[in-house]
């Protein structure tokens, strides 16, 4: 279900607002689940991944400033459950978070040809984990952090070019922890008003969010990524 409107607030621009809730399955063998599972040292094998429900929201406002825009967003993934196993030891482990909390806080700023934009985004987990048959029970505590600053320059109407900086931390209160640090070029060329060809590179310090099963032959502690996309509207 979903709510969602705009608002006139005269001398002051405009507001955006939407609301939702629901469920949403979650499948074993998908990518979140195997990764949610290698990130926290769950287990190789996943067993079961689960969540009662998920309800989040956004206000934007559109300030009196042309061209600037605020938004704050937040989502809840209430009750959520994950169970792993290990094949080499056959051990269980058994992860149970009440509430996983996400917050986002995001500015746009567009002025002649250029756009800017910025988002700082917490996620924040409290729960525990259970390990079987032999007993152990921890605390689970998710504090990642994530934000970035990006510029895109509309140099022609088929060429603009981008440029970001990103910065990913496991613990918001330790930086010290696993992280990454990331610098990013794009541009992207549109022969067609509807047909896009994209290039990105990214240079890349830190290993934080990378998995080894995306990584077969290792992960580097620095590193680059091309990534080349089209796409064709219709």
């Amino acid at each position: 279900a979903k709510l969602y409107g705009h608002l006139e607030l005269g001398s002051l621009g405009s507001g955006e607002y939407a609301f939702s809730a629901g469920r949403k399955p979650l499948h074993s063998d998908g990518s979140f689940a195997t990764h949610y599972s290698e990130q926290n040292g769950i287990g190789s094998q996943v067993e079961g991944v689960s969540v009662s429900w998920a309800a989040g929201g956004m206000v934007q406002w559109n300030t009196p400033l042309n061209g600037l825009s605020l938004r704050a967003s937040l989502g809840d993934l209430h009750d959520f459950c994950f169970t792993g196993a290990s094949t080499t030891t056959g051990l269980v482990t058994q992860s149970a978070v009440d509430n996983y909390w996400e917050g986002i806080l995001s500015a746009q700023y567009e002025v002649g040809r250029m756009t800017f934009a910025a988002e700082y985004q917490r996620l924040r987990g409290r729960g525990n984990t259970e390990v079987q048959p032999i007993g152990i029970d921890l605390p689970l505590v998710d504090n990642a952090e994530y934000a970035y600053l990006s510029a895109t320059w509309h140099a022609l109407r088929w060429l603009e070019l981008y440029g970001a900086c990103e910065l990913s931390f496991d613990d918001a209160n330790h930086p010290s922890a696993s992280h990454s640090y990331t610098g990013v070029f794009a541009f992207n060329v549109m022969p067609l008003p509807n047909w896009s060809l994209k290039a990105e590179f990214r240079e890349v310090e830190g290993t934080f969010g990378i998995f080894a099963t995306d990584n077969p032959g290792g992960i580097a502690s620095h590193w680059q990524v091309l990534a080349l996309k089209t796409t064709v509207d219709f």
